[in-house]
């Protein structure tokens, strides 16, 4: 949804990581590392199905940390898309990623991105949508530091970026980039 995205709306803001909760998405890196950091006035909310059980290795990680919330996956579009509106930032520390078309939904909400180089995402930096780290936890760890005392004026700047880039994977536009190519092809271009 492309509406106003409107920052630090709720008493504490909201990072987001909304993914299946798998060692490939980074999730046990981010909940160590966000308590490692403490930060007073954040909250994490990681909304995901549990794979092979995983679900209970973050709660042993989590156990005794007021401000990470573990909720189940939603999969009704209209309340993952207010989800996503609800948020500040969307993280997701990910190993390995094809796509990640999460990453297309927050964008397309006006969220800004941080993730790492494992995905196919590095737009995200060169357009100043979000951050882009290596999939280490130090890395994660510094640069969650410097986002969590951004202002509300930068993230709107990335929240505008991000729904700009995101415009480019509409399908509409996807089409005319494939009818291009195609014509291409049929033409021995």
């Amino acid at each position: 949804d492309q509406s106003e995205k409107i920052f630090f709306q709720n008493k504490k803001k909201k990072a987001l990581f909304f993914s299946r909760l798998h060692k490939k998405k980074g999730v046990l890196d981010l909940i160590k590392v966000w308590k490692k950091i403490n930060p007073i006035d954040w909250e994490l909310h990681i909304y995901g199905p549990d794979y092979d059980g995983y679900r209970k290795k973050i709660d042993e990680i989590k156990e005794n940390i007021n401000s990470i919330f573990i909720h189940e996956a939603i999969f009704d579009e209209k309340k993952k898309i207010e989800i996503f509106q609800n948020s500040d930032l969307f993280i997701l520390p990910s190993k390995s990623e094809n796509f990640g078309y999460v990453i297309l939904e927050s964008l397309n909400c006006g969220l800004p991105v941080l993730t790492t180089t494992k995905t196919p995402w590095s737009e995200i930096d060169q357009t100043n949508s979000g951050w882009i780290i290596n999939d280490t936890s130090i890395d994660l760890e510094r640069k969650l530091e410097k986002i969590l005392l951004i202002s509300k004026e930068e993230l709107k700047k990335k929240s505008d970026n991000a729904l700009n880039l995101s415009k480019k994977y509409l399908w509409s536009n996807l089409l005319d980039e494939y009818i291009l190519l195609y014509k291409k092809v049929i033409n021995n271009d």
